[in-house]
Parts: C-alpha cells; structure tokens; sequence
C-alpha cells in the first residue's frame, strides 16, 4: 500500500495555496507542488429574474496569473418551466481584457428547454486581466431566468 502525506502551504503574500505532497515509492520520494482548482461565480441575473441581454458589465478582475479549466452557465429555478430558454436559447460570450485589447474566450448557448452549458477549456491569463460576460442573446418567448456564469480555474502553473 503507497502512503501519501500532504501538508498545507499558504503563501499570503501571493494569494497562493499549495497542497505538498510526498508519495514514497519503492525507488524515491517525489515531492512537488500542486495549485488548488477555484471557482469565480458572476450571478448575471438573480433566480426567478428574467435574463436580459447585457455586455461590459458583469465580469472578475483577477487577481494572479492562471488557467481557466471550464465554463458553466445555468438558468436556476429547477422545476419552473419558466426558468429555462425558449429557442433560440440563451447566448453567452466570455471575454478577455488585457490593457486595450480585448480577446473572446469563447461564445457558448444554453440550448432551448435546456438548463445548462458546459465546456471544457485551458486559457491562460495574466494578474489584472479582466473578464466580461456579455449576453448576446435570450429565448425567443422565453427569456430563461436567474442566470449564473461559473468559472474553474488555477492560480499559477498547471
């Protein structure tokens, strides 16, 4: 059986947590450091609230360098037939400001009658960088409510 020791390393003036790990084996020890995943969430709209289309306003200022691992968007009101887009669904684009340029993430749709997106991703970014998101488009008849954008990340090298 491999015993695996972990301890905690907390760097405040980095905004950093690291997790040491020692995994003895029959030939070494390796030892290296591991960043912790984290999770931004932007409420767009608040549950029960109709999504409306909006771009420049919602979005993280971040805070050190990292890499973005995935993209959720959901409408919040399980249950309220209301709750979810009607087609064409509700776009959302994701993008990136460094200084005056500007880069688009990415641009994803909670299909109609759906409740979420999901998507996979690795988008390195810099400390100060700034992400929007931006409502491009909502449900024809209906408009989706309580919108809610969540991003996983980590800080420095992955």
């Amino acid at each position: 059986m491999t015993q695996r020791l972990r301890r905690v390393l907390i760097d405040n003036t980095a905004g950093k947590i690291y997790t040491l790990v020692n995994r003895p084996t029959p030939e070494d020890t390796t030892t290296y450091l591991a960043p912790q995943p984290r999770t931004a969430v932007a409420e767009i709209k608040p549950a029960g609230v109709s999504v409306q289309t909006v771009q420049d306003t919602n979005g993280w200022t971040t805070a050190a360098a990292g890499t973005i691992t995935s993209f959720t968007a959901s409408v919040r009101a399980a249950g309220d037939e209301n709750a979810t887009p009607s087609s064409p669904g509700i776009t959302i684009r994701l993008r990136r400001q460094r200084g005056a340029a500007v880069n688009t993430v990415g641009t994803w749709t909670i299909d109609g009658d759906e409740e979420t997106v999901t998507a996979d991703l690795t988008y390195a970014f810099l400390a100060g960088d700034r992400f929007f998101v931006d409502v491009l488009s909502i449900g024809a008849q209906r408009a989706g409510r309580g919108l809610q954008v969540q991003l996983g990340y980590y800080q420095g090298q992955i």
